[in-house]
């Protein structure tokens, strides 16, 4: 049966049952003619009881089930081959159809045997019965019965209901009816709408279909929709369907609508396309497009060019659009020309008024000069178009009724499409508007207050009636077009559009002045960023810097009052403005009256100015400054000694220079064998050669008085220095000598020392003892002398 429909390449589904019947395919078969060759069966039949009227006999002798479908929702069930037809007293073929949840799993409960039809549909007719019981997952709700012969009954569909009779919904139409010529019947083909079943175009039923004698209840072994039968005749028996035996079928589902028609370009229109919509992956096989001329309302009448275009083959793509114009148009799925399709299209479409129309039939169902009141019921949709044309009424009545025309305005520069792309219904162009053609991509539909793809906004006819609001290009004015009045305060711009339709009210950002500052003690005000007014006028706060740099020693930073003047300070009294360069020059400070420091004031002349340093002398100021006076003399005429002022008292200090001479007695270091002498200041101390202390008598090496006796433990060391002159001669001290520390003992003979003698060679001592003793007493008073 023919896929009117557009074939949607008719997707077909079974049950995931391993012994089901496998879907093939389906054969498209015109509408009101037989096929041109038998169908192609949905489903494989088995069984060849009666002969093969709906089973397999061999040979090439079948009868194949077909079914079709189309966008608008029509059902069609054809069947074809196999041997002669029905025998139309008795023989009747049942299609059961499940549609939706319930339904009956068996036939026992449906009784009703008043008639043919329903007694084969009952499986309980009054001569017999062979009730059914369906597989799991499979519960019908309808039943259509009907016979393939030329004078049978009409066929009928039924609603299922348990524990009812099966209740008449309608007769399918009769596309085709069947012959029998030479023992074989010929095609035969009815028509429901999906509707009828409660179903919408793509839904999906299964069913099965069987076939019996209505009268005896006798059942045939030929089955459709499964996938086994009873090796022979089933009878008046009962019969189980095995487990998924039966078929499903989805029927077509989409979309389709003429979307875009431009026929009119400037110059010669080698531009021209019609433009569909629909459903991707949609197949518009057994669909053509017929062209129409308003001038006597028929199809075109071209010598090269047929006035019908067939789409079989063709699939909408992907982006649903499908394109049929010349070459040179963007975008273009079949190529259309005068001579040959492949050659590109010049003034194929007409100006108008004409219409472009789609039927679910084949291209040669339309001849040239077809009228356009004796079409087949197959159109699906349809646009009447013109170029400032009057209307064509006869096009209008016959192919959208009720429906304007649409005028392209015959610019040249413009299309007619919907808005949006495959918006309305078939037949119905309220949705067309004429905007900038876009063959293969959406629609330009500004203007018909719609926002549709590509669009910001669409406001119709108030496009482009305000400022920033939707323009004339269904776009809003973009961000920073300028708007509103004039600014109206020292913080306000001029207004900008915001890009969304609005006209945004802007104010300067924050911090930029508003107020230049007039002075130093006058601040400068800034916008806050919120308002178009400047803030109130300020001033810089109460000691703000101002003037500038002081200019005397007493003047003092200028500074602000609070109120935008800048004060004249002078330093306070307590300032000082020179400072003191001595004692004989007094600071001076300011008076706290004027900027100028006091004159330079000196002390008197005589005036004491001890500086604090007593060993100069007494000091007085003279012409400012602190004379010295005169300084203390600490020189003891010794040069032997270092003369030192001291503070703070100012006493003298003479202080013994070590090692330091004047004379050769300043050396005397109290060893007989030496020779002491003075130079440059420096004492010398040579040895004595051959010198031998004590008469020569060795005691350890100890010089005269101040080292141990010749009986001694050892030797002594020299005495730090003569002490003065004993109270008298000690006694014999053991072997000792002089005294450790002392001079010569006052009357003591230095001779007698236990026989210990320090005379050098040749040296007499014979002095008497008072003489020796006062010349002991002289030497140490000299030593005293010069060591004080």
């Amino acid at each position: 049966m023919r896929r009117y429909a557009l074939a949607c390449a008719v997707t077909l589904s079974l049950l995931a049952a391993p012994a089901a019947a496998q879907v093939t395919s389906t054969t498209d078969l015109t509408a009101g003619q037989p096929p041109a060759a038998p169908p192609t069966p949905l489903s494989a039949g088995v069984g060849n009881g009666f002969g093969g009227l709906i089973g397999d006999i061999g040979a090439g002798r079948s009868l194949a089930v077909a079914i079709d479908s189309d966008l608008r929702g029509n059902l069609s069930l054809t069947t074809s081959g196999g041997g002669g037809c029905f025998n139309p007293a008795q023989d009747v073929a049942v299609m059961y159809i499940d549609t939706r949840p319930g339904g009956i799993s068996d036939t026992t409960v449906l009784t009703d045997a008043s008639d043919l039809y329903r007694s084969a549909v009952s499986a309980n007719a009054p001569g017999g019965a062979s009730e059914l019981t369906f597989p799991a997952g499979f519960e019908p709700d309808f039943a259509i019965a009907f016979q393939i012969a030329p004078l049978g009954s009409l066929p009928a569909l039924y609603d299922l209901t348990a524990g009812a009779s099966p209740m008449f919904v309608r007769n399918p139409d009769i596309l085709v009816l069947p012959s029998d010529t030479g023992g074989v019947c010929s095609p035969a083909a009815v028509e429901i709408t999906l509707a009828d079943l409660g179903l919408t175009p793509g839904d999906s039923f299964d069913y099965v279909i069987t076939l019996l004698n209505g009268t005896n209840g006798f059942r045939s072994n030929e089955l459709h929709g499964v996938a086994t039968a009873p090796a022979s005749n089933i009878g008046q028996v009962p019969f189980a369907f095995a487990a998924g035996d039966f078929n499903r079928y989805r029927s077509v589902g989409g979309a389709l609508l003429i979307n875009e028609v431009d026929a009119d370009q400037s110059g010669t229109d080698g531009e021209e396309y019609i433009e569909l919509h629909g459903t991707p992956g949609l197949d518009l096989s057994g669909t053509s497009v017929v062209l129409f001329n308003g001038s006597g309302d028929t199809s075109y009448t071209m010598p090269t060019f047929s006035a019908a275009l067939s789409l079989d083959g063709q699939v909408i793509p992907s982006d649903g659009f499908f394109v049929i114009g010349s070459s040179a148009v963007a975008n273009v799925d079949l190529v259309i020309g005068n001579t040959d399709p492949a050659s590109a299209t010049t003034n194929i479409l007409q100006n108008g008024p004409d219409a472009v129309s789609l039927f679910f039939a084949p291209d040669v169902s339309f001849p040239g000069g077809t009228p356009v009141a004796a079409l087949p019921e197959r159109l699906w949709d349809a646009v009447v178009y013109d170029t400032s044309d009057p209307d064509a009424t006869g096009l209008l009545a016959a192919l959208t009724p009720g429906q304007g025309q649409i005028n392209e305005t015959g610019t040249g520069t413009t299309s007619i499409g919907r808005c949006g792309d495959g918006a309305g219904n078939p037949r119905e162009t309220t949705t067309y508007l004429t905007s900038s053609p876009t063959p293969g991509a959406p629609n330009d539909c500004c203007g018909d207050g719609t926002t549709q793809a590509g669009e910001a906004c669409d406001d119709g006819a108030m496009n482009g009636a305000t400022a920033c609001g939707c323009q004339v290009d269904c776009q809003f004015e973009p961000v920073g077009s300028l708007c509103g009045g004039a600014p109206t305060g020292a913080c306000d711009v001029q207004d900008e559009c915001d890009g969304a339709g609005a006209c945004a009210p802007l104010v300067e950002a924050s911090g930029v002045e508003c107020r230049a500052a007039a002075g130093e003690c006058d601040v400068a005000e800034t916008c806050d960023g919120a308002s178009a007014a400047c803030p109130s006028d300020a001033f810089a706060a109460s000691g703000t810097t101002c003037g500038g740099a002081p200019s005397g020693a007493c003047d003092a930073q200028d500074t602000c009052d609070g109120t935008g003047g800048c004060m004249a300070n002078v330093a306070m009294a307590t300032v000082e403005c020179r400072p003191s360069s001595g004692v004989c020059d007094p600071a001076e400070r300011c008076d706290g009256l004027t900027t100028a420091c006091p004159a330079d004031l000196l002390a008197a002349d005589g005036t004491a100015c001890a500086d604090g340093v007593a060993c100069n002398g007494d000091e007085v100021c003279a012409a400012g400054v602190c004379a010295t006076g005169t300084a203390v003399d600490c020189d003891d005429m010794d040069a032997c000694t270092a003369d030192m002022c001291a503070e703070p008292a100012g006493t003298c200090s003479n202080t013994p220079i070590a090692g330091c001479c004047t004379v050769d007695a300043d050396c005397d270091d109290a060893d007989p064998c030496t020779t002491d002498t003075c130079g440059a200041m420096t004492c010398t101390n040579t040895p004595i050669a051959g010198c031998m202390p004590d008469g020569g008598m060795p005691d350890g090496g100890a010089p005269v008085d101040g080292g141990p006796t010749p009986d001694d433990a050892g030797p002594m060391p020299v005495d730090a220095g003569p002490t003065p002159d004993d109270a008298g001669p000690t006694p014999d001290d053991g072997g000792v000598g002089t005294d450790a520390g002392a001079g010569f003992d006052a009357g003591v003979d230095p001779m007698d020392d236990g026989g210990c003698s320090c005379r050098a060679a040749g040296e007499r001592r014979s002095a008497p003892g008072g003489l020796w003793l006062l010349g002991g007493l002289l030497g140490l008073a000299l030593i005293r002398r010069r060591r004080g």
